[in-house]
């Protein structure tokens, strides 16, 4: 998984370098692979406005343009970009220029005009095919129209930091995020986490109005669902420091609504799911069995054949998603969508490994809900989705919820003896230290002058028994500060029991009465 440190430090301070960070995470149990920079060498290309566009009066695939740079005179530049228009702001690569790849940029004669540089896209900045936003895939890149003219766009584009690749192993599900990651940081560090406020400021209208229930009628797939409903959808193109970093984290910008659910997803680590809701079959949402033979095209719009072990998301009369894997076509978000369900589920993580594998289809949702998730989570990602689409002006969050399954939480009791904490350690750790480790990693602990009584949070699904919290307290005392000690035991000779010695003095006798020994495998 990829962790941009800029997006980790909106949750955690910290005050180390990035490698620094790496290897203090890894020998604290988080093993980071590569500290990934993404720190692009880009000299002189800065931010401009399109004043004119004109045809080349010499080349029919070329046009002449002028941009506002903010300096005393537009520059002319020659370009035979489609996606661009009069007053879209661009990146601007000026004489002298260097990109990532090595180019350097001259003024350059098209057709008998000068060109003083060029635009820019963002393959040419140097970024992956696969996270540049889809439509500035095959063009120039379109900013934001109020972005400042004249600046570096480095700054604009945040084309810094850099990013840890974690390999986040099946039992830590909660390190699959980056609040988790920060979580992590935060015990390693000696800080504290600072988990995002959640406020909704301006709800309108009752959800009850818009969406008729939501059912589990599979309690052994499905523990609990959670819906929300947001009104006066406007579809476009997500905020930039949104877009950067989604791109940073390895993901795709597709819209804003899109983008928010993947955003929390990545931020929380709660697959989300939004439905167009005027599509929705009497308008209401089903976790079931799917039928055998039942048919659904997902948004690839790939037609998937379904049986009885898996769970669909349904309204009415068919399914409308795979649940926890991936969405129907048919009830996707569209340019067209006005009203959205939003969904939020805990799902059983056999049956969606299951499923996933059956079908041959494996998503960034269904690698999160493989694994087990808190339930409590569904509500907080819920609500940070519509605290998410108000702020960025995407839509209007509907009052209410529905819900149905497991609501309510009682923390796990696990108890720790400090002693046996040392004997399997082979070090003595103060008690004072381990409510330390323990409470900073936010598992609510006492010690009450013979045990630690340790209260489980929703989020360390991992944690059942003794042995776990030792665990936890070993690694953030860090396994490494141990010290090695040689294996104590003691030495004795080795002898045949009394069993085994009467077993070989009968089969001496019978092979001496020319029996024979055989030896039959089971297989």
């Amino acid at each position: 998984m990829l962790v941009p440190i800029k997006w980790m430090k909106k949750y955690v301070d910290i005050d180390v370098d990035d490698k620094t960070l790496a290897d203090k995470l890894t020998h604290t149990g988080s093993h980071v692979d590569a500290v990934i920079d993404y720190n692009k060498e880009v000299k002189r290309v800065v931010t401009g406005k399109i004043l004119e566009i004109n045809q080349h009066p010499n080349a029919d695939k070329l046009v002449v343009t002028l941009i506002d740079i903010n300096e005393s005179e537009p520059v002319q530049i020659i370009t035979g970009a489609k996606n661009i228009k009069k007053d879209d702001v661009v990146p601007v690569a000026l004489e002298g220029a260097e990109l990532p790849n090595g180019l350097k940029i001259n003024k350059t004669n098209f057709r008998g005009l000068p060109s003083y540089g060029m635009m820019v896209s963002y393959e040419e900045l140097g970024f992956e095919d696969k996270v540049i936003p889809k439509e500035s895939r095959d063009g120039i890149i379109i900013l934001p129209s109020d972005t400042p003219l004249g600046v570096d766009i480095k700054e604009i584009l945040e084309l810094d930091g850099s990013a840890l690749e974690v390999e986040v192993t099946f039992n830590r599900p909660d390190c699959l995020n980056i609040v988790g990651m920060a979580r992590e940081a935060a015990a390693t560090l000696g800080t504290q986490l600072k988990f995002p406020e959640i406020k909704i400021n301006n709800e309108e209208g009752n959800i009850k109005d818009y969406l008729n229930g939501v059912e589990i009628e599979d309690e052994d797939l499905c523990s609990r669902f959670y819906a929300r409903v947001i009104k006066d959808i406007k579809i476009g193109p997500s905020p930039l420091w949104m877009q950067r970093i989604l791109m940073d984290a390895g993901m795709r910008p597709i819209n804003n609504i899109v983008d928010v659910t993947n955003f929390v997803m990545l931020e929380l680590g709660q697959p989300i799911h939004a439905y167009d809701l005027e599509k929705l079959e009497g308008r209401k949402l089903i976790a079931r069995r799917a039928k055998d033979g039942e048919k659904i095209v997902t948004i690839d719009q790939n037609e998937r054949e379904l049986d009885n072990n898996m769970l669909v998301i349904a309204d009415s009369k068919k399914p409308a998603c795979i649940a926890g894997v991936m969405g129907g076509y048919y009830s996707e978000i569209s340019d067209d969508t006005k009203i959205m369900a939003l969904e939020t589920a805990n799902f059983n993580p056999k049956s969606i490994r299951e499923t996933s594998k059956k079908i041959g289809l494996r998503s960034e949702a269904s690698a999160r809900n493989e694994k087990p998730i808190g339930y409590v989570l569904c509500e907080i990602a819920s609500n940070r989705v519509c605290q998410l689409i108000e702020m960025i002006g995407a839509g209007t969050v509907v009052g209410g919820y529905l819900e149905a399954g497991k609501n309510e939480y009682e923390p796990p009791v696990v108890t720790l003896r400090p002693h046996r904490a040392s004997s399997l350690l082979g070090v003595e750790i103060p008690v004072a230290d381990m409510l330390k480790f323990l409470n900073t990693l936010e598992i609510e602990s006492v010690y009450d002058g013979e045990k630690i009584t340790s209260r489980i949070p929703y989020f360390r699904t991992d944690i059942e028994q003794e042995a776990d919290l030792i665990e936890e307290v070993g690694r953030l005392y860090v396994f490494e500060n141990i010290e090695s000690k040689p294996l104590r035991g003691s030495t004795r000779v080795g002898r045949k029991s009394d069993l085994r010695m009467v077993e070989d003095e009968i089969k001496s006798i019978l092979t001496g009465m020319g029996l024979y020994e055989i030896t039959t495998y089971s297989f």
